[in-house]
């Protein structure tokens, strides 16, 4: 049980402890305050792309029928190509551009996201159609 949450809490560990050091190097005036907030908003997109990356690996419990199966597999799959598009569109925008643009431009590509994965959760669990009998 441990190991399940070993990694995602050493990851956490990981992201709060480079964000703490982002602050005390801005508070020192080794970077600047943006900077320090753009290496953070880039790492938050770099999180992104690790789960798009492990996503589709995640298929979980059989389902019932073969169908059902197929359709949750390409729901998982197509999900965590459009987080690690999203991820990586929110990581470089935040390296690029400006705050102005790199904002709503992260946003848009995290809402296109979450939108595409909803659309296809309900597409992969609507209930299988039953042949009419003849």
């Amino acid at each position: 049980m441990i190991k399940r949450y070993a990694a995602p809490l050493a990851l956490a560990g990981a992201f709060i402890a480079a964000a703490l050091g982002l602050k005390f190097a801005a508070g020192s005036e080794l970077i600047d305050s943006d900077t320090a907030a753009r290496i953070v908003q880039v790492l938050m997109g770099l999180v992104l792309v690790g789960y798009g990356n492990v996503l589709p690996k995640k298929l979980g419990r059989p389902r019932a029928t073969p169908e059902a199966e197929r359709r949750t597999q390409a729901a998982l799959r197509t999900t965590g190509w459009t987080l690690t598009l999203a991820g990586l569109v929110w990581a470089g925008s935040w390296m690029v551009a400006p705050e102005a643009v790199a904002r709503p431009l992260g946003m848009l590509a995290v809402a296109a996201a979450l939108a595409t994965a909803i659309g296809l959760g309900l597409w992969a669990c609507r209930p299988a159609r039953i042949p009419a009998p003849h």
